[in-house]
């Protein structure tokens, strides 16, 4: 009597020309096993995004626009709390970077507003507005900076 109800030769010792490869499973009714789906990647959070666009925009604003990245530094902080907030807990890395760039761009921005009350607040300032403002001639005024600048070092 015939012991293999498919009429299937399974004995793989044989070479009967009925092996399967080493990497494939014969399943019973022809099916094969299913790969599990991708994972899943996590979801970006904006407030992150914007927390780091912000902090980037106050370093780059520190020279050009003196009291502006000020703003921008805290209100990339501020997104980046409320970022932590919304996903668990959790800062991701683009909430630190927007946080650490956040208040690199204060520093600078402190920094840029006390170098630019220390200019126009002495006396070479007002006298080189005064130049300017009288004459007229931007070229003579920049010689005479050049010149005082020379000066002193």
């Amino acid at each position: 009597m015939n012991q293999n109800p498919d009429n299937r030769n399974n004995n793989f010792f044989e070479g009967s020309g009925n092996q399967q490869p080493a990497d494939q499973i014969y399943m019973p009714g022809g099916y094969q096993p299913q790969t599990p789906p991708p994972p899943v990647p996590p979801k970006t959070n904006g407030l992150a995004i914007g927390s780091l666009v912000l902090g980037i925009l106050s370093i780059v604003c520190c020279c050009c626009c003196v009291g502006v990245n000020i703003i921008m530094g805290i209100i990339a902080i501020i997104l980046a709390v409320v970022s932590r907030n919304s996903s668990g807990g959790k800062l991701s890395g683009m909430a630190i970077a927007g946080i650490v760039l956040g208040i690199l761009g204060i520093i600078g921005g402190i920094i840029s507003v006390i170098a630019m009350i220390g200019f126009y607040g002495s006396e070479d300032w007002a006298k080189y507005y005064n130049e300017f403002s009288n004459n007229g001639d931007p070229e003579k005024l920049l010689n005479d900076i050049f010149n005082d600048l020379e000066g002193r070092f």
